[in-house]
């Protein structure tokens, strides 16, 4: 691991301002994806990098997608969106490696944490681009 210097006076500990709410090109990062486990089940983490030169361009936001039954319907949906389509048994096989570079669409809304009161961003939904499902068409397969 490298070495960190870490300057505790350059920050207040606040974050970016949240993005107002709109629809972003972005592009997936899976540089720092994890797949984990907390009380709520496994997740897997998935970051979006603002992409098209605007004020924005450049900020990371990161989803948690959960998996357990009640959950899962999220990152079926975010897959779906990108043309990850299952195969007739209803399954699909991703690395979360090949999602890396995607372009896509996010809408992003702010939020409100109520037991702490701050507004933070939420990835509400993903869209594929035209690139994006070309890519998807391309491998003629429901393994991505």
């Amino acid at each position: 691991m490298p070495d960190l210097l870490f300057n505790y006076n350059a920050s207040d500990g606040e974050g970016a301002e949240p993005l107002p709410k709109a629809v972003y090109p972005a592009v997936i990062d899976t540089s720092k994806s994890e797949v984990g486990e907390t009380d709520a089940g496994t997740y897997v983490t998935i970051s979006f990098i603002i992409s098209e030169p605007n004020e924005f361009s450049g900020r990371r936001l990161t989803v948690r997608y959960y998996l357990h039954d009640k959950a899962v319907w999220k990152w079926n949906k975010f897959l779906y969106n990108l043309g990850i389509a299952p195969d007739k048994d209803g399954q699909s096989r991703v690395n979360t490696d090949m999602l890396n570079g995607l372009p896509c669409k996010i809408s992003v809304k702010p939020n409100t944490n109520k037991s702490t009161g701050k507004t933070y961003n939420d990835v509400d939904d993903v869209f594929a681009t035209d690139d994006t499902l070309a890519r998807a068409r391309a491998k003629k397969t429901s393994n991505f």
